[in-house]
């Protein structure tokens, strides 16, 4: 059997997760690590830090446009997940670590393995799209109706 490489997110890292295999993130994950005890943690382990190559975020960014996920994604989910689709096409059995729904929405769509740190998983994938919340026209560029000047917010898909 082929060993897993995990793709750690920053709760995986400050909640001190070691699953068996190899342990990679990306720097802003690192980054994000700041208090005392967690950063202590993070030098003891052996995780492997390495960016995400750009034709793989321009992978993920077109990808997250198509789930509507673009809207809901940071730019470290980004980079953590270009990471992990880089190395499942490089043909390594790469499993991202998180909590975070929307990384997982993600990676469920690229068919990327994850599991979660402590919080239920998701088990299928959604899709989302920009809406009005006054007159419900879908206006996937703008953040303030065109037509009755409403807030728009994220709807899921059907």
């Amino acid at each position: 059997m082929a060993v897993k490489i995990w793709i750690l997110d920053t709760t995986a890292i400050i909640l001190g997760k070691k699953p068996e295999g190899c342990l990679t993130t990306v720097p802003e994950v690192i980054e994000e690590v700041r208090d005392r005890i967690s950063r202590l943690k993070l030098e003891i382990s052996e995780i492997d830090v390495e960016d995400a190559s750009d034709r793989y975020i321009g992978d993920i960014m077109k990808n997250a446009e198509k789930t509507g996920d673009i809207h809901r994604l940071s730019g470290t989910d980004i980079k953590l997940l270009a990471r992990a689709l880089e190395l499942k096409e490089s043909g390594y059995h790469a499993v991202i670590l998180t909590d975070d729904y929307t990384v997982q929405n993600m990676a469920y769509h690229l068919k990327i393995p994850f599991e979660s740190v402590v919080q239920k998983g998701i088990s299928k994938e959604y899709k989302w799209e920009k809406v009005c919340s006054g007159c419900r026209r879908v206006t996937p560029d703008h953040d303030i109706c065109p037509v009755c000047g409403s807030p728009v917010v994220l709807k899921r898909r059907n």
